[in-house]
């Protein structure tokens, strides 16, 4: 079947678990807005960022688990992937604004 399985439309066979995953942990740490603004600004090397994984994911296998790192590689590797991970913390960064969960805009206190 080769490549064309693994395009379509962007976050697929289980793409969506991992995005998800990755979100939250990048909102856990309390980092949406740095993730957001790093995110947007090296999009476009998604891919080669994939490929550095790949090399590293013998090394990384055996501290994260090979299966996740490789996943996590072959969901970089489409760029359209990149654009729905940042959908969702833009997403979670809305829901924490609207429940009053993340800190004022201004924080250091003038007005």
């Amino acid at each position: 079947m080769g490549e064309e399985g693994k395009s379509g439309s962007g976050a697929e066979r289980g793409d969506r678990e991992l995005i998800e995953e990755a979100a939250r942990f990048v909102q856990r740490l309390g980092l949406l807005t740095p993730a957001l603004l790093f995110g947007e600004t090296f999009k476009p090397w998604a891919w080669i960022g994939s490929q550095a994984l790949h090399f590293v994911a013998p090394y990384a296998g055996t501290i994260f688990g090979q299966d996740r790192v490789d996943r996590y590689g072959f969901l970089l590797e489409d760029r359209r992937n990149a654009e729905v991970f940042l959908n969702r913390l833009e997403e979670l960064a809305r829901e924490e604004d609207a429940a009053g969960k993340r800190p004022p805009k201004d924080r250091w206190g003038s007005q």
